[in-house]
């Protein structure tokens, strides 16, 4: 008979400062709380390392250029956590560089984690930590990335892309026909016209529409990716007892954030059903809604943790162009209070 099994799980955790060293009862109360979990897991949006000679800020960041002291993972593991998602919108932050780092530090602790790697198959793949509950398998998956943070699939004859683990999402807007003469005209009127159009739909400024009466914005997961996902927790449900699935998702409704993307509620029903025992979603920095599909959780946003990214205390001269301060004199708290 199965052994049960507790789970502590939280969202985004961007922890730059030591948190052992906090003594107020109120936190020290969550603490024990965290430490009294089997298993506990939150989503490691810091990259760890030391501004090395080799790590390099990339053009683009998830806002923020996410930084952390290695000992970081340390204060973690003090608070009971033991399960790590790298994937999100951070993970490129410093490139290649930030990301082997992560990893590097994050093997050092023997602690559980995924989402990222040295080409798409080794980011896919589920990880694996052996606990007195049982073998527990942990595949972290994003929505939300720059274009160059996606990893890519090796060939026989040249090496795969490092970068995290995806989930492309497939975007279209339903809406009346009139609607769709009043963008047809306005494509004629800029002069802009798709030199291709498809059978199913018209392109306009690189949006897809379809005429219909469910009128609006409409998402669905990439058809590839998440045929990719599922088939690694059903890999993963055939060799460990528990299976958690983590996606960092920033995407919801157009009308109202609060409520989770149509392909957020798609895929993570179809994780359920492939295998997964919970589907941890997080990234929208707030709560969302909690569903039970056949008695497992679906979290579609556990939100923040502790969110600490106005204490990174460097930024590349990219960030400070951002906000129109002086690249090279600007300080980041300049920057942070200008932002």
């Amino acid at each position: 008979m199965k052994k049960k099994i507790s789970l502590v799980a939280t969202g985004d955790s961007l922890i730059t400062l030591r948190q052992s060293v906090h003594s107020e009862p109120e936190f020290l109360e969550m603490v024990k709380l965290i430490r009294s979990a089997d298993i506990a897991f939150t989503n490691h949006e810091m990259l760890l390392h030391d501004y090395e000679d080799w790590i390099w800020p990339s053009a683009e960041s998830g806002g923020t250029y996410t930084r952390a002291p290695p000992y970081i993972i340390d204060e973690l593991k003090w608070m009971g956590y033991d399960i790590f998602s790298t994937a999100n919108n951070h993970s490129l932050d410093y490139l290649y560089g930030g990301l082997f780092s992560t990893r590097d530090h994050l093997d050092a602790a023997e602690v559980l984690h995924s989402g990222t790697g040295k080409d798409l198959a080794e980011a896919r793949a589920p990880a694996y930590k052996e606990y007195p509950q049982g073998r527990v398998a942990l595949i972290s998956a994003s929505s939300s990335y720059a274009s160059f943070g996606r990893a890519g699939d090796a060939r026989r004859d040249l090496q795969g892309r490092p970068g995290l683990n995806p989930l492309r999402v497939e975007t279209w807007w339903t809406v009346k026909e009139e609607t769709l003469e009043t963008i047809k005209g306005l494509e004629e009127a800029l002069g802009i016209p798709e030199l291709v159009q498809p059978e199913d739909a018209h392109l306009f400024l690189r949006q897809k529409f379809v005429v219909g009466d469910d009128v609006g914005m409409h998402t669905k997961p990439h058809k590839g990716d998440m045929e990719g996902n599922l088939e690694s927790i059903r890999d993963a449900a055939k060799l460990a007892d528990w299976v958690l699935f983590s996606l960092h998702a920033h995407e919801g409704l157009p009308h109202d954030r609060e409520q989770p993307a149509e392909f957020i509620e798609t895929f993570a029903r179809e994780a359920i059903d492939a295998g997964a025992h919970a589907f941890i979603g997080h990234g929208h920095h707030a709560m969302r809604g909690i569903e039970i599909r056949d008695g497992k959780p679906i979290f579609y946003s556990l939100g923040d943790f502790i969110f600490q990214n106005e204490t990174v205390y460097k930024m590349p001269a990219d960030f400070y162009e951002r906000y129109k301060l002086d690249p090279y004199k600007g300080t980041v708290s300049d920057a942070y209070d200008t932002r």
